[in-house]
């Protein structure tokens, strides 16, 4: 065997792994992006399903106050300006009602990943 053999065969094999390793970073990259495609519609759905019981529990309450009053208008405008002191209170308080616990929720998701990840390469690395 001459140096020329050797040095292809070496170079060879460099190049099949820096293939495996490509695919690899495509794998985990698919996985990552079907991993947040799953969470983005699945927080879709939930928002979704929020905002219909929203709107079905406005209008059973619209509805329990306008027999209380006997007047639609009255109980219908009690359930608006109930809504409109939520919006007033989540407006003012959206950094600490909204902003931060996504924040935390995304941060958690992202780290539990990075963790899950790193127990299974120590898993197949024993």
């Amino acid at each position: 065997m001459n140096i020329k053999d050797i040095i292809n065969k070496l170079f060879g094999g460099l190049q099949k792994y820096l293939d495996t390793e490509k695919e690899l970073i495509k794998l985990k990259v698919v996985k990552e992006l079907a991993r947040f495609l799953g969470m983005v519609f699945s927080a879709i759905f939930i928002i979704t399903m929020f905002h219909l019981c929203v709107l079905m529990v406005g209008m059973w309450i619209g509805f329990l106050l306008s027999s209380f009053f006997d007047n639609h208008l009255i109980g219908f405008g009690i359930t608006t300006v109930i809504y409109i002191l939520w919006l007033i209170v989540s407006v003012k308080y959206k950094k600490t009602l909204l902003i931060k616990p996504f924040t935390n929720i995304v941060i958690s998701a992202m780290t539990e990943t990075s963790n899950n990840e790193k127990i299974e390469d120590e898993q197949q690395g024993a």
